[in-house]
């Protein structure tokens, strides 16, 4: 089920460039493409756990703090967090925020990407001796707001690079053409609800969630970008650092 998504959706791919990393604002569909008819596991809604793995992230505008999906996305996960224990997204910066023109007028980001090996962002790292790896695309995890995403430079491919997407809302047209795309219902209602990206769903796999410091990542999408689409100052990770969650 995941490869024929893919598949029906590869006309909305990312671009990347030497200067920036840039994505589409497409809804890829077909005419054909059923509607699934399985419940959908919004896990990125549910409630945290006593003892749930997660990870702080400490970065030059404050912490965020991330939570894990291995059961849907384990290669993400374990790349991320044995990376983030080798002290590799340590010093990293942020090095693309993606803006978007809203409907008042104003730019705003809805998305910003980090974890790339070199300062352009053109090259990730994984620990499975190769450049990347397949996506692992669940009907269980979607781009609401706070969803972290892995990124490779090739659709249906990821490394270390990750973007996290941001408090954007929906608007009816989007919702329009996501009932086109066959998003199930239940989908269309969350991003309805929340907000986010839903034009990234079924393209690249979310294997974590922001579960707390939202402030923190929308204060880094409202900030000043050069020409390349880069922070001006930069906006640095000082530290991830993976432990447990407690809810005292």
């Amino acid at each position: 089920m995941v490869g024929e998504l893919l598949k029906r959706y590869v006309g909305c791919s990312a671009l990347l460039t030497a200067l920036s990393i840039s994505f589409t604002g497409c809804i890829g569909y077909s005419s054909s493409t059923e509607k699934s008819e399985d419940k959908v596991f919004f896990y990125q809604l549910e409630p945290m756990r006593e003892g749930e793995e997660i990870a702080a992230v400490s970065t030059s505008e404050g912490e965020f703090f991330l939570r894990f999906f291995p059961s849907e996305a384990p290669k993400a996960v374990s790349n991320f967090i044995t990376l983030a224990q080798e002290g590799f997204y340590d010093g990293k910066y942020i090095f693309s925020v993606q803006k978007n023109t809203e409907n008042d007028g104003t730019e705003a980001g809805s998305v910003f990407l980090a974890g790339a090996s070199n300062e352009s962002g053109s090259r990730g790292k994984t620990i499975f001796h190769a450049p990347s790896f397949r996506s692992e695309l669940s009907e269980n995890l979607w781009h609401l707001p706070g969803a972290v995403s892995a990124y490779g430079s090739n659709l249906g491919r990821v490394d270390s690079r990750f973007f996290i997407v941001g408090n954007r809302k929906v608007d009816d047209a989007t919702v329009e053409r996501m009932r086109k795309a066959n998003f199930p219902d239940e989908v269309v209602e969350k991003f309805k609800e929340y907000g986010g990206e839903p034009s990234y769903s079924r393209l690249y796999p979310v294997f974590a969630q922001v579960y707390d410091g939202m402030d923190v990542v929308e204060k880094i999408l409202k900030a000043e970008c050069d020409e390349k689409g880069s922070p001006s100052p930069e906006i640095v990770i000082y530290s991830v650092t993976i432990t447990y969650y407690h809810s005292e």
